[in-house]
């Protein structure tokens, strides 16, 4: 029954996830709430991306079930409730690489407001002018004309950021969007992210990472993943400190707050 969960853009309930005989994932148990904003946290191989996958609908669980924004996935129109999902993945970027590689940033931008790859129409009037606004407010304007196929990393993720930020998600599904990131780049996608997780009538966002000076401001929830498993899950700052990350990467780290951010420093 939807009517109960009104107030949840994301369940995941006793979510079990196996494939070719290994357990990826187990017992994944997560309830996401209007007004909160998640990191998912854990090394290389915990599980993050396909937990990320699971939660969009593209990848079907093993066992449990998920609610997204509006029902029970086994009850709703998927296609219908991807326009208000955003997704910024690498997996995602590649795609358009490989079938639409000469899509211009415009365009990919554009493809956001249908919720699909592919929709790349001729752009006029309205619609061009908001792309163009979203690709400005990233310093991307320079991408606007140029195919996708010649960008940078770091140029295609602003175009992937931009598009999942053009439609009015209900909610945005980033994974690990400063991958490939120099440190200006870096800085300026995190401060974009932190604005969106603080505009009035902006989408509840889930931000998968392994580092955790990625964890910006507007997080308000951390989920830690290890091995498949949650390790553990609550408000930031119950959840992030020297023991608990030096658990999660199996390393001795010291975890300092500075400037509204945890910083990581091996010891």
């Amino acid at each position: 029954n939807g009517l109960s969960h009104n107030n949840h853009q994301l369940i995941l309930k006793n979510i079990g996830l196996r494939r070719e005989g290994k357990t990826i994932l187990d017992g994944i148990n997560l309830e996401v709430k209007k007004g909160e904003h998640w990191a998912i946290l854990g090394p290389n191989g915990s599980g993050k991306t396909m937990l990320m996958m699971v939660a969009s609908g593209y990848q079907p669980a093993s066992s449990g079930k998920v609610f997204l924004v509006s029902g029970w996935l086994s009850e709703i129109v998927l296609p219908e409730l991807r326009k208000h999902i955003g997704i910024v993945s690498e997996r995602l970027a590649q795609r358009i690489l490989t079938h639409y590689p000469r899509a211009t940033g415009l365009q990919v931008v554009l493809s956001g407001l249908y919720g699909r790859i592919g929709m790349f129409r001729n752009i006029a009037g309205e619609e061009r002018q908001k792309a163009l606004s979203v690709l400005h407010q990233m310093d991307g304007q320079d991408l606007a004309d140029m195919p996708f196929f010649k960008m940078s990393t770091g140029k295609r993720q602003i175009c992937m950021i931009g598009r999942s930020s053009i439609a009015e998600n209900a909610l945005l599904l980033l994974d690990e969007p400063c991958a490939g990131l120099d440190i200006p780049s870096r800085e300026n996608l995190l401060e974009h992210i932190d604005t969106t997780m603080r505009s009035a009538n902006g989408p509840t966002v889930l931000l998968v990472t392994h580092h955790v000076e990625e964890i910006v401001d507007g997080i308000t929830h951390v989920l830690l993943l290890k091995d498949g498993i949650i390790f553990a899950k609550g408000p930031k700052e119950e959840i992030v400190n020297s023991e608990s990350i030096s658990e999660l990467f199996d390393t001795s780290l010291k975890v300092e707050y500075a400037n509204k951010r945890f910083w990581a420093i091996v010891t």
